[in-house]
This record gives C-alpha cells, structure tokens and sequence, in this order.
C-alpha cells in the first residue's frame, strides 16, 4: 500500500468518524423530542419550535385552507409578500396585477422553514432591485408542512407539500381572479425530492369560484370533471429548482462509498426517509420514470439544479446531486454567463451548464436487470433526467467550510489547495459528457477536498454552507460564506422571471389571461 492510498483512507475515515456522531445526535433529538436534550436545545433556541409554528394550521384535515390571511400579515417571519407597486403584505383587488408569481421554497432534512431564510431574503432583495413593474406581484413562501416530519418518507412528505401548495395557489387566484399566475418551486436537499414528488399532485387548474365543500375536501385528490376554463386559471409552472438535491439518491452515492449490507441497518435507523434514498422502496425508479412526475416536470419553462463539487459534500455529493453517472454520454453545454454585467457570478461558482431537451427513450427499465448491476441502473437514471433539459450550477464551497490543521505546510508541498484547481485548465471546453464531468469534478477528488495549503483538513460541510442554512443561529454562522452563491440564484431567479413570463411586455400576458377566461 502506498503512502498515498494510506493518507487517504485515514483521511476518509476521519471524515466519517467526525460527520457521523453529529448526523446520529440529530436524528435522535428528532425521534426522541420528549427527551431532556431537545428540551434544552429548544430552550437555547430562540426560533419557534415545530409545535409552536403547526399549531398556527390548526385544521387537520386541511390546514392550509383557511389561515393565509392570518399567516401573511402575523408571521412575517416564514411567509414574505412582496408587491412591486405598494409593498403590501396579502395579495389585495386594487392593484389588479396581471401577473403574480408565486415562489415556494422547500426545506430539507431535519429542516424547518427557516432554513430557507437565505435564499428568502436574497429574493426579497433581487425584487426590490428590480424597476417598478405594477402588473407583477410576487409571493415567497416558506413551506411548513414538513417542518418536524422528515422521517416519514418522500411520498408522504411530497403530498403534504402538494396539499400546501394547492391551498396558497387558491388563495392568491381567489385573491386575484383577473390575474395570470405563475409556481415556481425551489427545493433544499430532500426538500428538491418532495418538490419533485408533489408535482403528480399539485392542481394546475385552480376554480375561480370554488365552494366551500370543495375547499374542504381539497386535501385529498378527486376524480371530479375538471371546471371549464371559463371559471378557472390555469397555473403557468415557471422554475423548478434545487439544491443539493439526491436524485440519484444516496445508495453507492454516500461519501464513501459502503457495501449494500452496510446500507440497509443505516436506512432502518433513518426510518422510510432513510429507506427511500437508499432505494429499499421504488419511490426513485417512479418519479424518475412515472409520466406522472415527468411531464409535469418537463412543463417547467426552466429546471436548475445546484450541486457542490470537488468532495465538499458529505450528505449530497456530487454524482447524485447533478445526476452524473459512469458511462453516460449525456450531452452538458457550458452556458457562458461572464457577459452578464448585472449579475456576476460569485468566486464559488464554477461552472453553469445546460443539456438539451431530447425525447425519452423507449422505457425498457428493467429493475431485476439494473440491482444486479448498479452502474447501469445510475446510468438509465441519469440520461432519463438530463433528456427533460436542465441548467447545472457546480459550486465550490472549499474556503468556507471549517478547517482543521493536520501537519505542516512541508508535508503538502504539493499545494492541492482551492487556488491550484482554480487555474481552470478545462475552462475552453465548451462541451462534457455526464461521465467526464463525473471524472473531472466529482470522484477521486478527495484530498483535493479535504487538504487544503499548509497542510489543512477541509470538513465537508458544504451541503449547508452553499444555500446559506438559517434554520438556526450557529447554522447561520456557520454557513454565512454561501449567502453570495444564494444571492446570484436568487438574482438569476428573478431574471429568469422576467424573461419567461414577459416582464417588461404586459401585453402578451393578457391574451393567456384572455384565453383563461374566454368560453
């Protein structure tokens, strides 16, 4: 064995070692909250617990029926409005907009809605920036359905999503029944998973005049004639976005790499949530072949995935996160965004890349064929996401994670450290393959990871450092060298707004608006 293949299994073990007590702890303050910990945590805490902010939904069979009104003047610390003419809280008739835009950010695992706030606050700022456009408003929501019950799966965390979503879509139709009305959805690690989930569910045709007996029952699917478009407005899906997001899910994409036999005992402590990801459920093979995740995915005007790169991200890496898999030959066009004078990308954005739209294969699928051989499994998931067209944002969060110091600066005379990888010796290749941007930036990249100059030990806590995690004070601290990269998607949201949904030309949305209403 050489020196090198020895530093880095204890570097990989290190790793592990120092990542899984904290992921454990968290676990068990969640499954335990009667427990004398989570109390004392909670105390120290000054955000409002879980029940605290689920009492404010007290209707159990639709919680999100009857309270926005409520939530959007009393809680402005989960839900913003922001109005572009007069900065009003609700959505109101005077101003009769054309348009409004509606944006539902979605946490994360042992997440609450606050760890959203970030990328919030960015929004709020991009709007505000923008010139005055009296036809468009715009509502950032936070979404609470899952905040305190992440455990329990992606398919029941994906419902409770559609079920919110649902609720807010007919409270701003209801709200502004003369309005065009846009969704755009941005989803944090496994949050990106119930976004995607919440897709087959979500009503896309909301009833202008809908009854209460309809608003009540509206938790749940029903089969009923969908209402004519004259008494409806259909919802214009926009940006669908995420972060550090497992598409690929987490089995054979864990940190370092485990046997099969070593997953399922870790998937039984993380309950179904944890038997989802690491595929001991068909959730993933579904939503990655299913038409009914697919096409309403594919009816997104745009679809962005933001992923961590060279090894910052223990829970998400890379290859799962912008579905890279060996052997695949999915087309990545660089998308040169330098020339945008109005919004540079940060230092910490590496590379932005774009694959065309294609028409899906013939679906062969064959799961008995692709256990027996998971690389080609990956492979078939990876070319089945890239055909639906995506922008990939590779993000470099390598000098705003924690770092320990291992040995001196002689020992690493090599200067493996952010600066050397930064000299971009692939920068004029305009095209990639999923398999050599899996080779160039996602494997093998470990002590590129980790040893930083002097001879430093990188954390890989990047999963929370590039959205800027605010679901706490000490995540806030922590994670505060990600907010610039929220800033840029943030900013990038909002143009894409404009741009797809015809900011500045009011008039081309009065004929959907028209075409809405005529008989």
């Amino acid at each position: 064995m050489t020196v090198a293949t020895r530093n880095s299994m204890v570097l990989r073990l290190s790793v592990f070692l120092y990542i899984l007590p904290p992921v454990l702890f968290a676990w068990y303050l969640q499954s335990t909250p009667e427990s004398t910990l989570f109390e004392l945590t909670r105390r120290l805490t000054p955000f409002p617990s879980a029940e605290q902010r689920q009492a404010l939904l007290s209707d159990l069979e639709d919680p999100f029926s009857h309270d926005w009104q409520h939530l959007f003047q009393d809680q402005k610390s989960f839900y913003s409005r922001v109005n572009m003419e007069n900065d009003q809280s609700i959505p109101h008739q005077p101003s009769s907009p054309s348009v409004v835009h509606v944006i539902v950010l979605v946490h994360g695992w042992l997440g609450n809605p606050l760890e959203m706030n970030s990328i919030k606050e960015s929004l709020v700022d991009a709007i505000d920036q923008q010139e005055k456009a009296s036809h468009h408003d715009f509502v950032v929501h936070s979404a609470v359905c899952n905040d305190g019950k992440t455990t329990d799966g992606i398919v029941a965390g994906g419902k409770r999503l559609a079920a919110e979503i649902n609720s807010l879509l007919r409270f701003v139709v209801h709200g502004n029944p003369n309005a065009s009305v846009t969704l755009s959805i941005c989803g944090n690690s496994l949050g990106g998973l119930y976004a995607r989930r919440a897709l087959a569910d979500i009503d896309w045709t909301v009833p202008l005049n809908e009854s209460k007996e309809n608003d009540e029952n509206h938790a749940t699917k029903t089969t009923t004639t969908p209402p004519s478009s004259s008494t409806s407005t259909s919802i214009n899906p926009l940006l669908f976005v995420t972060t550090a997001t497992p598409h690929l899910g987490v089995s054979q994409h864990t940190y370092i790499r485990l046997p099969r036999a070593v997953e399922y005992p870790i998937a039984q402590i993380l309950d179904q949530t944890g038997r989802d990801l690491f595929r001991f459920s068909n959730v993933l093979e579904e939503m990655t072949y299913d038409d009914a995740y697919i096409e309403p995915l594919q009816n997104f005007q745009q679809r962005i995935a933001y992923a961590n790169v060279y090894g910052t991200d223990f829970q998400v890496p890379t290859p799962t996160a912008a579905f890279w898999a060996l052997d695949s030959d999915s087309p990545h066009e660089v998308v040169d965004v330098s020339d945008d004078k109005t919004n540079n990308p940060p230092d910490t954005v590496v590379l932005t890349l774009q694959t065309p739209q294609r028409p899906p294969p013939k679906n062969n699928y064959n799961i008995q064929h692709t256990e027996q051989d998971p690389t080609k499994r990956f492979q078939e998931w990876s070319q089945q996401l890239d055909r639906l067209g995506w922008t990939k944002v590779l993000v470099d969060v390598r000098e705003h994670v924690p770092q320990v110091s291992v040995w001196s600066s002689s020992t690493s005379s090599s200067g493996d450290d952010a600066s050397t990888t930064s000299n971009k010796s692939w920068s004029n290749k305009p095209k990639w393959t999923a398999h050599e941007l899996l080779k160039e930036f996602g494997t093998g990249l470990l002590a590129t990871a980790t040893l930083g100059f002097s001879g430093k030990m990188r954390i890989p806590l990047g999963h929370t450092v590039m959205v800027a995690n605010a679901k706490d004070k000490l995540n806030k601290w922590l994670t505060i060298g990600g907010k610039p990269v929220m800033d840029w998607l943030a900013a990038s949201m909002v143009q894409s707004t404009q741009r797809l949904s015809g900011w500045d030309l009011p008039d081309k949305l009065t004929g959907k608006i028209e075409e809405n209403k005529k008989p």
